[in-house]
């Protein structure tokens, strides 16, 4: 039965309200979010909250003594001293990521998981970078949480709606769409609409819920006249740069990009090479944490796998070439649909990079 929007968010909640391992994901975001800016408090805090969790703990002192942060002649022994060396905002990143890492990774989709889980902190890394150059007055940690949670509808679908998504690929090689384009038609209801109501039904705080709301993405961006608008802005950019990244194809990287930044500009006062300059530094960062936290999945790996996931199957023939005349159909196909469907099941069967077909001119 074809699914409206309402049925697939409620079975999706419903299916999640009886999984006790997301029962204390919710817990743990909102724990962990709501830690304020206050450097005393907010690290006293912090530490109280990683204390309880011995793996997390074991994974911040191993990140903090690593040849990359390590000073001379010292050795981290105390979560204070990891949060002195790291920062709040990088031990919030690393305890997020390991908390959807504990939750997710037990499926056999975990792989598709794991990739998910290198985007979403890539995404909080650039968020929070971004505020603090560009916008100091307001929270760097609130942005990181806001960026590192835009996939968090994606991420819950894969995890529990496996045979929906199996099934919207199947429909995105039949019909030549895009994987957003291919989750409406199967589920009635966007990745980002869906993610949207994870974070109210986990009253999650409201600076990410807002960020969450996929409206934004409909809309010219505006100057942000409070801090609630800023994070929604930062996260709306974060999340389509992060996107351009690691789901579009790579020949099409460099003008997204450059799209992108161009109309994000004005509100976030961004500047073409400077923008592209963090961006490389976030990624070089969050290649460096995630082979600290000894992640089974890289950038390069993430990249790889969504992109194959993500992407339409493309051509560039013409309206008039014959490969592409109705009159031409069989069972209701152009030539080309047939060509694309077969393209993209061989590609996906032997697990290739690139599939090319070339045909005669004409």
């Amino acid at each position: 039965m074809e699914m409206t929007k309402p049925d697939a968010v409620s079975r999706l909640l419903e299916i999640m309200d009886r999984s006790p391992g997301f029962a204390g994901l919710g817990a743990s975001i909102q724990t962990i979010s709501q830690i304020g800016d206050d450097v005393d408090g907010g690290n006293r805090q912090m530490t109280e909250v990683i204390l309880r969790d011995a793996a997390l703990t074991s994974k911040l002192l191993r990140i903090a003594n690593s040849s990359r942060n390590a000073r001379v002649g010292r050795n981290v022994s105390t979560i204070d001293q990891a949060l002195m060396i790291l920062g709040i905002n990088t031990v919030k990143s690393v305890a997020l990521s390991l908390a959807l890492l504990d939750s997710l990774s037990r499926k056999p989709q975990s792989s598709q998981l794991y990739a998910e889980i290198v985007t979403a902190y890539f995404c909080g890394s650039l968020a929070g970078e971004l505020t603090r150059i560009n916008a100091p007055r307001y929270s760097s940690q609130e942005a990181q949480v806001c960026g590192l949670m835009q996939n968090l509808g994606r991420m819950m679908c894969t995890y529990y709606l496996y045979e929906d998504i199996e099934r919207s690929q199947a429909i995105q090689i039949e019909k030549n769409l895009t994987e957003e384009e291919a989750i409406k038609q199967t589920l009635g209801v966007g990745f980002d609409e869906i993610g949207a109501a994870i974070a109210r039904q986990w009253a999650l705080p409201e600076v990410i819920q807002n960020s969450l709301a996929p409206e934004l993405n409909k809309a010219v961006p505006r100057t942000a006249a409070s801090a609630m608008a800023w994070q929604q802005l930062c996260a709306s950019f974060s999340r389509r740069v992060t996107d351009i990244l690691f789901r579009l194809p790579e020949s099409r990287e460099k003008i997204e990009l450059g799209k992108t930044i161009d109309l994000f500009q004005p509100p976030l006062r961004l500047s073409d090479a400077d923008t592209r300059d963090l961006i490389g530094r976030c990624l070089l960062e969050t290649e460096s944490v995630l082979a600290e936290m000894s992640f089974p999945c890289n950038i390069e790996q993430a990249r790889k796998l969504l992109r194959k996931a993500s992407e339409r199957v493309t051509d560039t023939l013409s309206a008039e070439d014959s490969l592409t005349k109705d009159s031409n159909s069989i069972d209701g196909k152009t030539p080309v649909e047939i060509i694309q469907q077969v393209l993209r099941l061989v590609h996906n069967r032997f697990n290739f990079d690139h599939t090319l077909i070339c045909v005669p001119d004409s």
